[in-house]
């Protein structure tokens, strides 16, 4: 079955990830551990009580393997459903939202790894194990005192709301995870950078990456971080062109240009002009049918 497999591939990455801390901090190293297959777990449970439709909150249960807490998990996967038939050329492409970005991903999810509605989620086990990484080196950055790493990476991985959003096939896991990686490179470039060494060609392709996706599912969390790196880097570039300090002031413009425009492309990319563009009849329909669909949707769920 893909998703068990999926979630084993998950652990013995993260046991391969997290390795360095074996030494350093074993308590950080199970815990990371435990708490990767408790949410595995839980994962699986919810979605078989609700698929099941078993006497345990069932006021919660969508239906389906899906739940009220989260009912855009099964937009999203009936979405990427579409998505997949469409990119193997089975298909037209489906009706498309404003959240056609995640689509995407669930849909190449469903491309990749089959059609079953636990292999997002699962996959979203992999996401919070990376921004728990990704946690743990921004603090690592400021200091070397085990107890602040431990909170940081600890404070991702428990975070009541969102180990339980972490659960279903939603978007917060992986938006949080890209915004933690994004932090975590920006600082680590930016450490080199002022100590005088090279950047190794993989933070930065990272950083765009990790940006650019990050803008590509929520807009405006790129023009945050457009916006954020400006208010840090143009005055900080300014001051080291006061200093005479062209090379590293050259540095921290393209520091700045490694956010902003990796942001800018994946905020236009997911714009409603870009949907018209992919599917001219979107919007249209969208403006038609989303009421309906919604109140229909609404209607279901108070019936269950």
């Amino acid at each position: 079955m893909i998703p068990i497999a999926l979630a084993i591939l998950g652990f013995l990455a993260s046991r391969f990830i997290f390795s360095r801390f074996k030494k350093k901090d074993p308590f950080l190293f199970r815990a990371v551990e435990i708490i990767y297959i408790l949410r595995i777990a839980a994962t699986i449970l919810l979605y078989f009580v609700s698929s099941r439709h078993l006497p345990f909150l069932r006021d919660y249960q969508y239906g389906f393997g899906f739940w009220n807490f989260a009912w855009d998990a099964k937009v999203y996967d009936l979405g990427g459903s579409g998505m997949a038939k469409a990119l193997a050329g089975h298909g037209g492409m489906p009706m498309l939202g404003p959240e056609w970005p995640y689509v995407l991903y669930v849909g190449f999810v469903h491309l990749l790894f089959g059609g079953h509605p636990l292999n997002a989620s699962i996959l979203n086990a992999w996401w919070m194990n990376g921004a728990a990484l990704a946690a743990g080196k921004t603090i690592g950055t400021f200091t070397d005192d085990r107890r602040s790493i431990r909170i940081a990476v600890l404070s991702v991985l428990l975070w009541p709301s969102l180990f339980l959003w972490s659960t279903q096939g939603i978007k917060e896991a992986v938006m949080i995870s890209l915004i933690l990686i994004d932090c975590a490179l920006v600082l680590a470039v930016w450490k080199n950078l002022s100590e005088g060494r090279s950047v190794r060609g993989w933070f930065w392709a990272g950083l765009w990456l990790a940006t650019f996706m990050a803008a590509f599912f929520r807009g405006y969390v790129g023009i945050a971080l457009a916006v954020a790196s400006g208010v840090v880097f143009l005055p900080a570039g300014l001051l080291l062109l006061m200093k005479r300090r062209s090379i590293q002031a050259l540095f921290c413009g393209f520091l700045l240009l490694s956010i902003v425009v990796p942001a800018w492309a994946g905020t236009f990319i997911s714009s409603k002009e870009m949907l018209a563009y992919i599917n001219p009849a979107s919007p249209r329909i969208l403006a038609q049918e989303l009421p309906r669909y919604l109140g229909t949707l609404r209607q279901g769920i108070v019936d269950l």
